[in-house]
């Protein structure tokens, strides 16, 4: 429980109902339910007296930061100090006892001015002095994240090669950005697209749609709350890069006619200015040529010899009213019956001019156009294809251009050729989204998309669970950048992917002891209705290894029953 003076102050304020500036023994006993910390009576009592120095029976804010202290020390890692500074004159650690001792118990090396930053960092916590730490310093040491972590804080930066091509990166990304919750009702907010970009997403979605005054931004024929383009353009441009500064991708799921795509093209212009990029020439830059820009997702236009059926038609305003004015003709025409009549039934058989043979269609008619405007066109820097088969090279198509599966497809792609899709992956990029069943904002599991390399593998942000877990993660290594290098079996067919048959490396986790560990949702619920706000979690804990198959492994270690203060478990 290392707290530091502003959380002792709110955890003082909390206790402090009737603001008498003093804590009695019934407010702090209270204080300890909220803290999720069981103790006896008798233990809580004797712990008031030592602390209440004046005998006033009540602690002022002094000695409550005193009481807290004493909270503090955990008695496994109590037995971990004292071997500390076993043989020592004094309970302390000079800088260069502590280098020591984290060499031999850490087994990793720390450097003089390390083992100082630490014990500076430390004089905050009760207890510390600037050059010596003491057992609440060290305690506070022990549970800090971020000095003493299982990451390697070297990680913490972006300690990986960013000059690689665009496919070879695993990206942060999200799926429907602009939801809090759920995809029938859910709210639209600009505060989901802050709250992905601030934990290092690099891909966000955008649903546009047309309304009366400007392009606006919901699930389409949903309940869900709206938010106009320009809103999210703005947040983009203010919070994009403030935890990383590589490229942002925008991808445009456009659903806007031609005079709506015209404004949205006005708008990326003016809002985003010299952070939107020019149409790509050659080859997609890599991510560290693009820093601080922001790349467009969508349909482009394309002018090949014969167009593709997926390809997206450009359409000029003029020549669609046109077109439009032309229809509303022909539907004159067929109501007052100077067309032919058609045939009721819509049998194709009965309109054949040979019996028993059906009409075949002509495929030009059939085929479906996607109107894209020209200046929105303009600003699209990773253009969406459909997929061509794992078999694809470069001349059939670019490598800025994009192609998008739903997680039921690429669950099938890779069932079928797993080796085949990962090669392709290599080199062109793969988008993946949630199956549109999932109402609920669910997530799937990103693992066998990442370990077939897909790079966009798009997650529902808003929704907090394992999936989730698993993304954070992953996005937590180069520096929260949203750019973490593939390995090198995923970037090049020269070196072999893993067979599951290598060598085994075993990894230990000794779980010491846990704190400040929350309460569940149900346990809380039950609290609120039998109005017991004290009830303590029996909390476990469980060791998943994501990744390759051949690695996955699970452990839990057994419930502590009414976990409180001095209990814990090593395992």
């Amino acid at each position: 429980m290392a707290l530091n003076e502003e959380q002792i102050k709110s955890a003082w304020l909390a206790a402090d109902k009737d603001g008498d500036k003093a804590l009695s023994l019934k407010e702090i006993t209270r204080l300890l339910g909220k803290l999720n910390l069981k103790m006896k009576d008798s233990e809580v009592k004797a712990m008031f007296q030592k602390v209440d120095v004046d005998g006033s029976k009540e602690l002022n804010y002094d000695e409550f930061k005193t009481f807290l202290g004493l909270l503090r020390v955990r008695p496994v890692v109590k037995a971990l100090f004292s071997a500390a500074v076993k043989g020592k004159s004094s309970e302390t650690l000079t800088a260069e006892d502590f280098q020591k001792w984290y060499h031999q118990f850490q087994d990793k090396d720390l450097s003089l001015d390390e083992a100082k930053a630490v014990l500076a960092k430390e004089t905050t916590h009760i207890g510390s002095n600037a050059d010596q730490l003491h057992a609440t310093g060290f305690e506070a040491f022990m549970a800090d994240t971020a000095a003493n972590g299982i990451f390697n804080p070297k990680h913490a930066t972006v300690y990986q090669d960013v000059k690689q091509p665009f496919a070879h990166y695993w990206i942060a990304s999200s799926h429907n950005t602009y939801l809090l919750g759920d995809q029938l009702a859910g709210e639209s907010s600009t505060l989901a697209y802050i709250n992905a970009l601030e934990k290092g997403c690099r891909c966000v979605e955008l649903d546009c749609w047309d309304s009366e005054k400007e392009p606006i931004i919901y699930h389409g024929h949903t309940l869900t709350s709206k938010i106009t383009f320009r809103e999210v353009l703005e947040t983009v441009r203010d919070y994009g890069f403030k935890t990383s500064e590589y490229p942002v991708i925008l991808s445009l799921e456009v659903h806007c006619g031609l005079e709506g795509q015209a404004h949205m093209a006005k708008l990326v212009n003016e809002i985003l200015g010299s952070a939107g990029l020019l149409p790509p020439v050659g080859a997609l830059p890599p991510p560290h040529e693009l820093k601080k820009k922001v790349l467009l997702k969508g349909k482009m236009v394309e002018i090949p010899e014969e167009e593709e059926e997926d390809e997206p038609e450009v359409k000029d305003k003029k020549e669609d009213k046109k077109k439009e004015e032309k229809k509303k003709e022909e539907k004159k025409t067929k109501k007052s019956g100077k067309e032919e009549k058609q045939d009721p039934t819509g049998d194709a058989e009965a309109k054949s001019k040979e019996p028993g043979k059906p009409v075949k269609e002509d495929p030009k008619k059939k085929k479906k156009s996607v109107k894209v405007d020209k200046e929105l066109s303009a600003l699209i820097h990773l253009g969406a294809v459909g997929f061509k088969g794992v078999n694809t090279e470069l001349k059939d198509q670019k490598n800025w251009e994009m192609c998008s599966f739903s997680e039921g497809k690429v669950n099938a792609l890779i069932t079928k050729d797993a080796p085949g899709y990962m090669h392709w992956t290599s080199t062109f990029l793969a988008r993946i989204y949630p199956k549109g069943s999932r109402f609920d904002s669910s997530n799937y599991n990103p693992c066998p998309s990442w370990n077939v390399g897909a790079q966009i593998v798009a997650l529902n942000y808003q929704t907090g669970s394992e999936p989730m877990w698993l993304n954070d993660g992953k996005f937590q290594e180069n520096g929260r950048s949203g750019y973490i290098l593939k390995p090198e079996y995923m970037r090049t067919a020269k070196v072999a992917a893993p067979s599951g048959k290598e060598p085994v490396k075993t990894l230990t986790i000794k779980i010491l002891s846990g704190h400040e560990l929350p309460k569940s949702q149900s346990a809380n619920s039950k609290a609120e209705q039998t109005k017991d706000k004290g009830e303590v979690i029996d909390p476990f804990i469980k060791v998943s290894l994501h990744g390759h198959p051949a690695d996955q492994k699970q452990f839990q270690t057994k419930a502590i029953s009414k976990c409180g203060h001095h209990e814990n478990d090593s395992q």
